[in-house]
């Protein structure tokens, strides 16, 4: 580009510098400019202004591409404008250092340029001063062939180099590429740029440079104008020799020989050229080159300040003087990072001035947003301990309000948990109520009170409990109620009790009952036919004796009015009812039975004795009572038959009594006296009868012979006088007295009467005998055994014999598996009674007594005897109860159906209970072992056998399908 002139390159060197290049002949004059780039470009361009006939063109004449060194390569010429000639290429140099041949300048009559080259012979060329000539032998051709100078410079005449050209002062020339073949060239002198110098008169090829950080103007031509630039100093050297950079701390405006000093407490870098670089030193503030003054409390002046820096938000210094922003550090009750505005500090912390973070509070402390000592760390609520210092936990029982230094105790009855802060956190203790905070009170009989109660709380229903009851477990059932503490309580069912807390009712003892509500044992009383024996209320019942009753909740047994009897385990005095003899209404003294009637057991009424019968005495008890009346004679109880003749029959007679021998008696009579000697004998009443002698008469009835008349006799056994005769006056042969006839006379046979006029021979009648009766003797009164095998039996076994006919099947069954029940507990000694002996249809007889006479007489047909070994000593064998054999009726018949058969069987020592799907469970002393005797068939329904001791002496039995 040739727009600007002046512009200088990387080297400094000027480019586009206009210059005119003279070229003078004899014939042409041509006047130009020529411009030349400096060498050191990469890419040169040659620009040229040419003035011509009053006219100036621009063209570009020549250009170059740079080698990889970056040297000129070739220079071309180009067609210029406008005059439209071809120019041979001219070339500087191809960047080799040598010339690539001569250079060419052109003539102005640029036809004839080619033909007149060639003409003429060389010649050497005589340049004039200010000139030189590149050729020393020229072609003789009519061109000159010398070159001007470069402006500022100047050469002596004939000179044949560039280099011949010296700089004026103030400029130099630089020296062009040459080699052997052409000689040296140089382009221009140049002024002497800046920060150099070219002295006067000296060749130089190029410009002096100052000394190290000095300057020069343009154009300098000595050393001497070379000064130390901006920022350094001569150090008192003078001018033209080396700056030293100006020291930090001053200041070397240019051309200084020595440093200036900056103003108090300013300091400048090294190298500072004014005053203005001295500037305020850290801690220091003040316009630039002046004095600086100290950086005032909480700002900080960095270097160069020129007023203080305020301290970010909620931050502060030390002191004065300060030169960094991290010196402006959090106030107190802040806290940040060094140098940046501070934030409050947060609650439960505490920030002392200059914090960076926060400071955590103690344990257990607190302390308010913006806190800045530790002693502002208080406990916090349910913590006590002095400030400052970590708090230790409130115990409980206690309250420790925020900031507390000592735990302060709850209300009286009052309790907390650890840690609580508020008085309202005191609350009541178990067993107390009442309001948070305040004394508490003592919960109040029937009511509970859980810690914390404010109000007693109601126990459930038929609840209770003590005063000061902590929880619902308190509240238990009152008296007469049952349930598991703290639910509502239930009624105490009947045949049990329920004492105050009970969670279960009591089963009442063995035998003993209770009405529902019961509160206390001695509430359990003995059931209709039970008694307590005088051990009092509460304790189990044993069965009332016979001849007694006993009502409910009787302590003893009550015995029956006088003359009467009960069975055992009787409950109202109805069950007392007259024994066998006596008569009288249920449950009243009853009265003998009056004579000629007898009265079973339990008579209301007596009973008339069958007909012709009677009794000996009062008090009768059963119809073998009634004996046949005097003259009368039969088995004892029924109706009496007439006492034949020829015999008597005292009462009670069972067969008639044949009169003594050779007497008879009338029908009906009733004594031996009765019986009297029949005719043609005698004898006292009641007595065998003698043979009335001879001589003598016996009429019936004869108590004693009747002798003939005198004179007369008789034979022996005559019986009217009619047998007296006379005695005849011979010797009479002995008399031997006929043979008794003995005749069975009718029992309403009458003597035969002796004819008026003479006695019939006396008739010998003897009334036969009977045959005598075998009696085996009878049981005494008490055992009551009666004629006919009926005895005094066990009501249920009682119920059966007579009444059976009456029943129904099943009710037959049920009374007498009932029975076989009562007989079975016999057997086992219940009452100390046994049963071996039992009456015609195998039933224990129920007096013990009987049992007695029996094991005494056991051959009477009264005793149908069981076994030895069915009871013990002293009615049987058996070593102990557990031993007996007793065996229940395997031979019943149903009376009225068919005498359809059935049997029992029972087990010992057992009870049962019934199922719904008709099996038993049953409690047994020998459990699951436990057998049964009779026949087992009837037990098959035993669901389950549970061992239970206390049901020694008790018995289940089934008849026929039907249980006890």
């Amino acid at each position: 580009s040739c727009e600007d002139p002046q512009r200088q390159d990387v080297e400094g060197s000027t480019i586009g510098s206009t210059h005119t290049n003279g070229i003078i002949g004899s014939k042409r004059r041509i006047m130009g400019s020529l411009g030349i780039l400096a060498l050191s470009c990469a890419a040169v361009v040659v620009c040229t202004t040419m003035s011509f006939n009053g006219g100036s063109w621009s063209s570009l004449l020549a250009k170059s591409s740079a080698t990889e060194s970056g040297r000129m390569q070739k220079l071309w010429t180009f067609d210029l404008k406008p005059l439209h000639r071809e120019f041979k290429p001219v070339s500087f140099g191809d960047g080799d250092g040598r010339e690539d041949g001569p250079i060419e300048w052109l003539q102005d009559h640029w036809p004839e340029i080619k033909g007149d080259r060639e003409a003429g012979d060389e010649i050497e060329c005589i340049s004039p001063a200010n000139f030189y000539c590149p050729l020393k032998m020229v072609p003789n051709d009519g061109w000159t062939h010398f070159v001007r100078c470069p402006d500022h410079t100047t050469s002596p005449a004939v000179s044949y180099d560039i280099s011949s050209c010296v700089p004026d002062a103030g400029y130099s020339l630089p020296i062009l590429p040459k080699d052997s073949s052409r000689p040296d060239g140089r382009l221009s002198a140049t002024v002497c740029p800046a920060n150099t110098y070219c002295p006067a008169g000296q060749n130089v090829p190029a410009p002096l440079p100052c000394p190290d950080n000095t300057a020069s103007p343009r154009g300098s031509i000595a050393v001497e104008a070379c000064k130390a630039n901006v920022g350094h100093h001569h150090n008192g050297a003078g001018y033209g020799t080396p700056a030293q950079a100006c020291p930090a701390g001053f200041y070397c405006p240019a051309a200084s020989l020595e440093p200036t000093v900056c103003p108090d407490n300013t300091d400048s870098p090294t190298k500072s050229g004014d005053l203005l670089s001295c500037k305020a030193v850290a801690g220091f503030y003040g316009p630039y080159g002046t004095a600086a003054s100290p950086c005032p409390k909480d700002s900080y002046c960095p270097a160069a300040s020129i007023v203080p820096r305020s301290c970010p938000a909620n931050t502060a210094t030390e002191g004065p003087g300060n030169s960094e922003i991290s010196s402006c550090r959090a106030i107190a009750g802040y806290s940040g990072p060094y140098g940046t505005a501070a934030t409050l500090c947060p609650r439960d912390t505490y920030c002392p001035a200059a914090s960076a973070s926060p400071l955590s509070c103690p344990a257990n402390t607190f302390a308010p947003a913006g806190s800045s000592e530790v002693s502002s760390c208080h406990a916090k609520g349910g913590f006590f301990g002095p400030f400052g210092q970590p708090a230790d936990a409130c115990s409980a029982g206690h309250y420790c309000p925020a900031e507390a230094t000592a735990e302060l105790p709850c209300p009286t009855h009052e309790s907390s948990s650890p840690q609580r802060a508020r008085l309202t956190d005191c609350t009541s203790v178990a067993g107390y109520y009442g309001p948070a905070g305040t004394d508490a009170a003592l919960c109040p009989a029937n009511d509970y009170c859980p810690a914390g109660s404010t109000t007693p709380l109601v126990c459930p229903p038929h609840t209770e409990s003590p005063e000061g009851s902590p929880a619902p477990a308190s509240c238990t059932a009152v008296a007469g109620y049952y349930g598991a503490p703290g639910t509502t309580a239930v009624l105490c069912p009947a045949a049990a009790y329920c004492p105050p807390a009970s969670s279960e009712p009591l089963r009442c003892p063995p035998n003993t009952n209770s009405p529902a509500g019961s509160t206390a044992i001695t509430d359990c009383k003995a059931i209709a036919g039970y008694h307590h024996g005088g051990a009092g209320y509460g304790t189990p019942a044993s069965a009332c004796p016979g001849g007694s009753y006993c009502p409910a909740q009787s302590l003893d047994p009550t015995p029956c009015p006088d003359h009467t009897d009960s069975p055992e385990r009787s409950g109202v005095v109805t069950a007392c009812r007259a024994q066998a003899g006596y008569f009288g209404a249920y449950g009243a003294a009853a009265a003998a039975c009056p004579l000629d009637s007898y009265c079973p057991a339990e008579s209301v009424a007596p009973t008339p004795c069958p007909s012709n019968t009677g009794t000996a005495d009062v008090a009768a008890p059963a119809i073998d009572s009634c004996h046949a009346k005097p003259g009368y004679y039969g088995p004892y109880g029924p109706p009496a038959a007439p006492c034949p003749a020829g015999s008597y029959c005292p009462a009670e007679s069972v067969t008639p009594t044949p009169c003594p021998a050779n007497t008879l008696s009338p029908s009906g009579s009733a004594d031996a006296t009765a019986c009297v000697a029949i005719g043609g004998y005698y004898g006292a009443p009641g007595t065998a009868a003698d043979l009335c002698p001879s001589a003598s008469f016996c009429p019936p009835a004869s108590a004693a012979p009747m002798p003939c008349p005198s004179g007369t006799t008789s034979d022996p056994g005559s019986v009217y006088p009619v047998s007296c005769r006379l005695v005849p006056q011979v010797v009479s042969a002995p008399v031997v007295a006929p043979a008794p006839v003995v005749v069975s006379a009718p029992a309403t046979a009458a003597p035969t009467a002796a004819p008026s006029s003479i006695p019939s021979p006396p008739l010998v009648v003897s009334a036969p005998a009977p045959a005598p009766l075998s009696v085996s003797p009878p049981p005494p009164a008490s055992a009551q055994l009666l004629d006919g095998g009926k005895s005094l039996l066990n009501i249920n076994c009682a119920t059966w014999r007579d009444s059976r006919s009456t029943f129904a099947p099943d009710k037959q069954k049920s009374t007498l598996a009932k029975c076989m029940m009562q007989d079975c507990q016999q057997s086992l000694g219940y009452s100390s009674k046994a049963c071996r002996f039992r009456d015609a249809l195998g039933l224990c007889y129920t007096y013990q007594v009987a049992q007695v006479w029996c094991s005494q007489n056991a051959g009477s047909s009264y005793c149908n005897d069981g076994g030895a070994n069915w009871a013990i000593a002293p009615v049987g064998t058996a070593a102990n109860i557990d031993a007996t054999q007793w065996t229940p009726k395997l031979d019943a018949t149903l009376a009225g159906f068919g005498d359809t058969p059935y049997k029992c069987a029972c087990l010992k020592d057992c009870t049962c209970t019934p199922k719904s799907n008709g099996k038993h469970d049953c409690r047994c002393v020998a459990g699951a072992a436990a057998q049964p005797v009779g026949d087992p068939a009837e037990l098959g329904q035993v669901a389950s056998k549970t061992a239970d001791s206390n049901k020694k002496g008790s018995c289940f039995c089934s008849c026929g399908g039907q249980t006890s």
